[in-house]
Order: C-alpha cells, then structure tokens, then sequence
C-alpha cells in the first residue's frame, strides 16, 4: 500500500484497521505494509491529525495480497 501527499506531512499520518489495534506509520515515500489482514470486510481507517477516513474492504480472504494507492490534499475552507 502506498499513501502520495503533496500538502500532507507523511510523518503526521497513522494506517489502521477500524476494531483492532493494528496500526502502522508510512515510510517517507509513503509506503507501508498491514500483515495479518483479518479475514472478511475490514475497514481501513487513514488518520491525519483529527481526521479519520475509512476505506472498507469486503471479502478479505486468507493469504490475499491487497495493494492500494491513496492520494492525500489538504482543502482550506
């Protein structure tokens, strides 16, 4: 998995799975990798300072490779 921000801080970003305590930090370019996905529909959840987004995946099976690219920008209202 692979997060890409132009406005964002990548060190200010944390990747988990929504009910669990799994949570990883990107690399500097952004990487990162969750092992032990669980099985069925987790939710990945992107928190950036008080923001959280969800991104749910459905059917999740054993020994899936998932591979994903997320784009952060920071939006002034």
């Amino acid at each position: 998995m692979e997060i890409t921000s132009s406005s964002v801080s990548l060190t200010n970003i944390q990747v988990g799975i929504k009910g669990t305590n799994i949570s990883v930090t990107p690399n500097s370019k952004g990487d990162f990798q969750i092992d032990n996905l669980p099985l069925g529909n987790p939710v990945v959840e992107v928190f950036v300072k008080d923001v959280i987004s969800e991104l749910p995946l459905e059917n999740v099976q054993s020994g899936e490779e998932i591979r994903m690219r997320l784009r952060l920008s920071l939006i002034h209202i």
